[in-house]
Protein backbone atom coordinates (compact mmCIF):
# COMPACT_ATOMS: atom_id res chain seq x y z
CA UNK A 1 0.00 0.00 0.00
CA UNK A 2 1.91 3.48 -1.10
CA UNK A 3 0.74 6.62 -1.68
CA UNK A 4 2.48 8.90 -4.50
CA UNK A 5 1.52 12.92 -4.18
CA UNK A 6 2.19 15.55 -6.93
CA UNK A 7 1.39 19.11 -7.07
CA UNK A 8 -1.55 20.12 -9.22
CA UNK A 9 -2.59 23.74 -10.25
CA UNK A 10 -0.86 24.47 -6.44
CA UNK A 11 -2.60 21.75 -4.41
CA UNK A 12 -1.64 18.37 -3.54
CA UNK A 13 -3.07 15.13 -5.48
CA UNK A 14 -2.60 12.14 -3.06
CA UNK A 15 -2.84 8.94 -4.84
CA UNK A 16 -3.42 5.72 -2.58
CA UNK A 17 -2.48 2.68 -5.41
CA UNK A 18 -4.85 0.36 -4.04
CA UNK A 19 -8.06 2.50 -4.05
CA UNK A 20 -7.62 4.20 -7.45
CA UNK A 21 -7.25 0.74 -9.18
CA UNK A 22 -11.04 0.64 -8.83
CA UNK A 23 -11.62 4.10 -9.83
CA UNK A 24 -13.68 4.21 -13.33
CA UNK A 25 -13.38 7.57 -14.66
CA UNK A 26 -11.28 9.52 -14.12
CA UNK A 27 -11.08 13.29 -14.58
CA UNK A 28 -14.32 14.89 -15.46
CA UNK A 29 -15.20 14.74 -19.43
CA UNK A 30 -14.87 18.36 -19.48
CA UNK A 31 -11.08 18.63 -18.75
CA UNK A 32 -10.50 15.68 -20.88
CA UNK A 33 -11.52 17.21 -24.18
CA UNK A 34 -8.33 17.85 -25.48
CA UNK A 35 -6.68 15.48 -23.43
CA UNK A 36 -5.72 13.03 -25.68
CA UNK A 37 -3.69 15.75 -27.80
CA UNK A 38 -2.26 16.95 -25.10
CA UNK A 39 -0.73 13.65 -24.46
CA UNK A 40 0.94 13.10 -27.53
CA UNK A 41 2.66 16.32 -27.39
CA UNK A 42 3.97 15.49 -23.92
CA UNK A 43 4.72 12.05 -25.21
CA UNK A 44 6.71 13.54 -28.12
CA UNK A 45 8.39 16.21 -25.64
CA UNK A 46 9.67 12.96 -23.37
CA UNK A 47 11.28 11.21 -26.78
CA UNK A 48 8.90 8.01 -25.73
CA UNK A 49 7.29 5.79 -27.94
CA UNK A 50 3.67 4.71 -27.07
CA UNK A 51 4.58 1.40 -25.56
CA UNK A 52 7.11 3.49 -23.06
CA UNK A 53 4.67 6.13 -22.09
CA UNK A 54 2.25 3.75 -21.35
CA UNK A 55 4.36 1.07 -19.37
CA UNK A 56 5.34 4.39 -17.08
CA UNK A 57 1.69 5.05 -16.48
CA UNK A 58 1.38 1.05 -16.08
CA UNK A 59 -1.02 0.75 -19.04
CA UNK A 60 -0.52 -1.44 -22.06
CA UNK A 61 -0.07 0.59 -25.67
CA UNK A 62 -3.15 -0.34 -26.82
CA UNK A 63 -4.16 1.89 -23.54
CA UNK A 64 -2.17 4.27 -24.44
CA UNK A 65 -3.68 5.11 -27.94
CA UNK A 66 -7.09 5.05 -26.56
CA UNK A 67 -6.60 7.55 -23.76
CA UNK A 68 -4.67 9.69 -26.90
CA UNK A 69 -7.75 9.13 -29.24
CA UNK A 70 -9.71 10.11 -26.22
CA UNK A 71 -11.48 6.70 -26.50
CA UNK A 72 -10.49 6.07 -22.71
CA UNK A 73 -10.40 8.06 -19.66
CA UNK A 74 -6.78 7.88 -17.46
CA UNK A 75 -7.32 7.35 -13.49
CA UNK A 76 -5.25 9.13 -11.00
CA UNK A 77 -3.00 6.09 -10.56
CA UNK A 78 -1.76 6.35 -14.27
CA UNK A 79 -1.58 10.73 -14.25
CA UNK A 80 0.17 10.01 -10.98
CA UNK A 81 3.20 7.65 -12.09
CA UNK A 82 3.84 9.46 -15.83
CA UNK A 83 3.92 13.21 -13.15
CA UNK A 84 6.13 11.28 -11.65
CA UNK A 85 8.57 10.41 -14.20
CA UNK A 86 8.17 14.04 -15.73
CA UNK A 87 4.92 14.68 -17.44
CA UNK A 88 3.43 18.16 -16.87
CA UNK A 89 0.30 17.79 -15.31
CA UNK A 90 -0.99 21.04 -15.46
CA UNK A 91 -0.56 20.90 -19.77
CA UNK A 92 -2.42 17.86 -19.83
CA UNK A 93 -4.81 18.62 -17.88
CA UNK A 94 -5.74 22.63 -18.45
CA UNK A 95 -3.42 23.11 -21.50
CA UNK A 96 -1.48 25.32 -19.51
CA UNK A 97 2.23 25.22 -18.90
CA UNK A 98 4.19 26.71 -15.32
CA UNK A 99 0.88 26.72 -13.50
CA UNK A 100 2.39 24.98 -10.55
CA UNK A 101 5.33 27.25 -9.80
CA UNK A 102 3.17 30.33 -9.91
CA UNK A 103 1.42 28.72 -6.56
CA UNK A 104 4.31 26.87 -4.82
Amino acid sequence: HRKISVKFYGFGLESDMKATKALRGGLPAMLLQFFGERLVVERARMGLTQEEFGRVGGVTRVTQYLYEQNERHPTVEYLTKVVASGADLNYLVLGTRGLAKKYK
